[in-house]
C-alpha cells in the first residue's frame, strides 16, 4: 500500500517535515498531529528518538518519500512567503490551502482589487469549503491577504460586477481545462509543467467564455468540477454554450471515487432534487458511464469534490 499524501498540511507541520528531510531530525511538537502519527505508527517513515521522545527522527525511506510528495511545493511556498514579506516561521497559523490562496491572490491582484467584495463574500469565493467567517477567525491570514492586496480593509458592499477572468496560461497548451473551482489554478505550477491552460468558470462565471480567443478552439476542451448538482449543471450550460459555437467539451471523470462526501456535509449547499429525473440535469449532456456515476451519487446522497482529484490523472488517456 502506498503512503498516504496529505494535500493541506499545517505550515508548521510541513516545515517540520522539511527539517526531517534536510537535517534528519526535528524538535517541533508534531507528535499529536494526525498525519504525523500516521507517518510514525502506520507508514513507519519517522520515529521518536529513544533518548528523547521530544525529538523526531527520519528513517531512510522518508527522504525519498518527502522528495516525491512535498519538496517541490514546500519550495514554492517558502519562496513565495519570503519574496512577499510574509512571515514564514512555524508559528504562522497558515495551512497549505491558505498559502496557495495567497499565491493565487498575488498573481491576480489587479483584477481582484478592481472587483473587491466584502470580507465574507471574499472568504466564500477564495477559501472554498470554509465558512464565510473564515478570515474573521484567522486574523493573521486576513492581515496577509490585505498585505497582498495593499488594502487596509474590505468594502462594506460587494462590487456590482464580479465576472472574474482567472486563468493559468502557457504558450503551447496541449489542452484547455475549464474549472468550476479555483483549486487547480492555485496549484498553477502543475498545469504549467504539463502545458495545460486553465480557465475559472465557477458559479455564474460562464459568461467569461465569451472572452476565450477562438484560436484556442483548436485545442481539446475539458471540464473539471464538483460532482454535485451545481457543478454538473454548470457543465451542462457550458456544453450548450460551446455547442452553438461549434466546439465540444468533455467532462473529466473523478480519479478518486473513494472520496465521496454526504450532500449534507459542512459548507456544502448543493442538494440533489429527488422529485426530478436525474435531479433535473440534462441526460443528453452526459455519457453512459457518467450517467451511471451520477445516478449512484444521487441514490446514495453523495457528491465528489473537485479538489479531491488529481488533475493530471483525470487527463490520462486524453493527452
Amino acid at each position: 500500500m502506498s503512503t498516504r499524501i496529505h494535500n493541506n498540511l499545517k505550515w508548521g507541520v510541513l516545515k517540520a517535515l522539511y527539517d526531517l528531510y534536510s537535517m534528519g531530525k526535528t524538535a517541533a511538537r508534531i507528535q499529536d498531529d494526525p498525519y504525523c502519527r500516521y507517518l510514525i505508527e502506520d507508514a513507519e517513515l519517522i520515529e521518536p528518538k529513544l533518548a528523547s521522545k521530544k525529538v523526531i527522527l527520519a528513517k531512510n525511506a522518508f527522504y525519498g518519500f518527502f522528495e516525491r510528495a512535498y519538496k517541490e511545493r514546500y519550495g514554492y511556498y517558502l519562496a513565495f512567503l519570503r519574496e512577499n514579506g510574509l512571515e514564514s516561521d512555524a508559528r504562522r497559523g497558515y495551512n497549505e490551502e491558505d498559502i496557495r490562496t495567497l499565491m493565487f491572490i498575488a498573481k491576480n491582484k489587479k483584477q481582484i482589487v478592481a472587483r473587491l467584495t466584502t470580507r465574507r463574500s471574499f472568504s466564500s469565493e477564495f477559501f472554498k469549503g470554509t465558512s464565510s467567517k473564515y478570515l474573521e477567525s484567522k486574523p493573521s491570514l486576513e492581515k496577509a491577504v490585505c498585505h497582498m492586496l495593499n488594502i487596509t480593509s474590505f468594502p462594506d458592499m460587494d462590487a456590482k460586477e464580479n465576472m472574474w477572468r482567472f486563468t493559468v496560461d502557457c504558450t503551447s497548451p496541449q489542452a484547455v481545462v475549464l474549472c468550476e473551482n479555483l483549486n487547480f489554478l492555485k496549484m498553477f505550477w502543475i498545469a504549467e509543467q504539463h502545458n495545460i491552460k486553465l480557465w475559472y468558470v465557477g458559479g455564474n462565471n460562464i459568461k467569461v467564455l465569451e472572452q476565450i480567443d477562438k484560436r484556442e478552439f483548436d485545442y481539446p476542451f475539458y471540464y473539471s468540477g464538483d460532482w454535485d448538482y451545481a457543478g454538473l449543471a454548470i457543465y451542462s450550460r457550458i456544453k450548450e454554450k460551446l455547442r452553438v459555437q461549434g466546439k465540444d467539451i468533455l467532462l473529466l471523470l473523478p480519479d478518486n471515487l473513494n472520496s465521496r462526501l454526504s450532500v449534507d456535509s459542512l459548507h456544502h449547499n448543493s442538494k440533489w432534487d429527488y422529485g426530478k429525473d436525474l435531479s433535473g440535469l440534462d441526460r443528453s449532456a452526459f455519457s453512459t458511464n457518467q450517467l451511471i456515476l451520477i445516478e449512484d451519487l444521487i441514490n446514495r446522497g453523495q457528491w465528489i469534490e473537485e479538489e479531491s482529484n488529481d488533475l493530471m490523472k483525470m487527463l490520462e488517456g486524453f493527452l
